[in-house]
Formats: structure tokens, sequence, C-alpha cells
């Protein structure tokens, strides 16, 4: 995390891989580049992005607010 300049607000952020193997090996083999976020043609893979996104995002907001001495939360046990 860092401050944004002169306002001392904390930012985080999360970067996840949406793209289907498939496509990255396509791109791979074709010398090419897989379409990011802010392309017209980003196409992520909504099963396991979504799922991933919100977990990740609810395990870091979860470590963040855990108040001191007590344990932060795990992610062990949950789905695949």
């Amino acid at each position: 995390m860092r401050h944004i300049s002169g306002l001392h607000v904390l930012m985080l952020c999360l970067v996840l891989g949406a793209a289907a193997p498939a496509l990255i090996a396509q791109a791979q083999a074709k010398g090419t580049q897989v379409p990011v976020n802010h392309s017209p043609l980003f196409a992520p893979l909504p099963e396991p992005t979504i799922r991933t996104g919100v977990e990740a995002m609810t395990l870091a907001v979860m470590n963040v607010m855990t108040p001191p001495g007590e344990a932060a939360p795990s992610n062990e046990g949950t789905a695949p």
C-alpha cells in the first residue's frame, strides 16, 4: 500500500490473471499479447476470475481490519 500524494489515503491495487490458459498459449505461439483490461477485446474467464477476485479482496480487507492480537483469517478450506 502507498499514500496518494498529499492526501494520506491508503490504496491497494490487486491484479488478477483473468485470461484462459489456451488464449495465453495461442498468443505466445503467435508472438502477440493477450488483450488487457482496457482493451475492447478483453474477455476474462468469469470462473475462476470472479471467485478468486472476491476471495482475494475479502481476505485483504479482513487482514487489514483484524484487531491487533487476533488471528488473521485464512482461505484454507475454501473451494479451489
